[in-house]
């Protein structure tokens, strides 16, 4: 409880706090019974500080929950005595510890003045754009509210004023500069992301950013691109436009322009032949929103795009399109699974050493995490052909199953009884193959470990005590 300082309260602190609990509290409840009270134990503070805090220890824990659940239901601050009161539960020390979890990062959101909290019992709640987050824990938020890659346009800064961007999550920048008032773009990878590029093409004229490389043993491309207002075929012939609408019809609050047809269709031609999606739409087949409002002619239109090859659509997990808030566009971000199949590059190894090799001082290091990754990918490539022959003996038992039941409705259907056949000896083949290979691992099984002290050996010399053991004798009468 917080409270101005007076000095030394006449009488002690606890009449006190009786007089201010029965100012808040209603006649009919009864008064609660207070074990202790004590100021914090620091030294009492200059005019103009904060005071120190009042300690409270309630007799009964019903005491306490009546308290705060009336003071709880009171509109408006908690006022005594011309002062402004307020008033917070100790918590158990694992809640603590909880609550104590999001310091790291709420330093950060006080730093990019987000407004943030902590809800009961230990959840935070974060504010961006007008928009609610709540996170159960550390992990969570992080995750969500960290930005591996963005790409920004229209930066305004030149050659110079890039070295701005670079912020404590930054580890590599791509810039095509500017002018002070116009074009400018960028592409900047997050530290903790494995991205290693391998060629680099920048605009310099401030439209386009082209970044190739490795991420994760596969080759991608990054691409930003702010095409210009005017000149847009010309620009389009050169590289591709996506200063324009895709849909006229339900990207445009208002009618289309004359201009939209042609360029739409070019534009999907464009995505057409090089295998690309807009995912926002894809995710949003029938949604009506908008990314720019153009104050001129009064009217929304989406012209901000995230375009994905097609064979990454499958990871993406979510796609937004965030408020109209910094800048006269909105921000569009898209949560996906990288491509992590190591073993799809022709040279893993190869890979794994050149982006690896110089990462840290010691080649033993090294060359521990690479015992570690091909265990990775062995493990993942059992598990992928052990979920095939199971996804395969599978459907090899309904079939079987399926074909003796219609077999037995017509005994006499030749082709019904060859089919049979066939499912019955592709089954038992399977069958055999994994009988084998069951047999394989326990002779090895028994190979390494038949001769030595171990768990196999207990375990046999138990089997064989326990077949020894006497459990009972009989007498000359045949009696227990």
């Amino acid at each position: 409880m917080s409270r101005p300082s007076r000095g030394k309260e006449a009488g002690g602190i606890s009449p006190l706090l009786d007089k201010i609990l029965r100012h808040f509290l209603s006649d009919t409840i009864p008064a609660p019974e207070i074990e202790r009270a004590h100021r914090a134990l620091r030294p009492i503070p200059d005019p103009g500080h904060p005071p120190r805090h009042i300690i409270i220890r309630f007799l009964r824990w019903s005491d306490k929950n009546e308290v705060f659940k009336t003071l709880a239901s009171a509109k408006g601050k908690l006022t005594w005595d011309g002062h402004d009161l307020r008033m917070f539960q100790d918590f158990p020390m694992e809640i603590q510890r909880q609550r104590d979890s999001y310091r790291e990062l709420r330093s950060i959101l006080r730093k990019e003045n987000l407004r943030h909290g902590i809800l009961y019992p230990a959840r935070l709640i974060v504010t961006i754009n007008e928009e609610t987050f709540i996170f159960k824990e550390p992990k969570e938020a992080e995750k969500s509210l960290n930005c591996d890659i963005a790409m920004l346009q229209e930066t305004h800064l030149n050659a110079m004023e890039s070295k701005k961007l670079r912020q404590n999550w930054v580890g590599q920048i791509f810039s095509s500069p500017g002018g002070k008032a116009s074009r400018g773009v960028s592409i900047l990878i997050s530290k903790n992301m494995p991205f290693k590029s391998s060629n680099v093409h920048v605009d310099q004229e401030g439209r386009y950013v082209i970044v190739s490389g490795l991420l994760q043993n596969e080759m991608v491309t990054l691409v930003n691109v702010y095409a210009p207002n005017s000149l847009q075929s010309k620009f389009f012939t050169s590289l591709w436009h996506f200063n324009s609408v895709c849909d006229p019809i339900v990207d445009r609050s208002s009618h289309p322009l004359p201009s939209d047809k042609n360029i739409s269709a070019a534009l999907r031609d464009f995505q057409s032949e090089l295998g690309i999606t807009d995912v926002w739409r894809l995710v949003h087949p029938d949604a009506r929103e908008y990314s720019f409002y153009s104050g001129a002619h009064n009217s929304y239109s989406r012209i901000d795009y995230i375009m994905m090859s097609s064979n990454l659509i499958q990871n993406v997990i979510e796609i937004k399109m965030h408020s109209i808030l910094l800048s006269d566009h909105a921000a569009v971000s898209v949560t996906f699974f990288p491509p992590t199949n190591p073993c799809k590059s022709k040279q893993p190894i190869l890979d794994f050493f050149e982006i690896n090799l110089n990462s840290v001082p010691s080649v033993a290091t090294v060359w521990e995490a690479f015992k570690a990754t091909c265990r990775g990918w062995l493990i993942s490539f059992s598990s992928a052909e052990n979920k095939k022959r199971r996804e395969v003996k599978s459907q090899l038992n309904f079939k079987l199953k399926t074909l003796e039941e219609q077999h037995m409705l017509d005994p006499s259907n030749l082709d019904l009884r060859n089919s049979l056949l066939t499912a019955r000896t592709n089954l038992q083949k399977l069958v055999h193959e994994e009988t084998a290979f069951a047999l394989f691992r326990l002779r090895r099984t028994y190979f390494e470990s038949g001769d030595k002290a171990g768990k196999m050996l207990a375990h046999r010399l138990k089997q064989i005590e326990n077949r020894q053991i006497i459990p009972a004798i009989r007498d000359e009468h045949d009696r227990l």
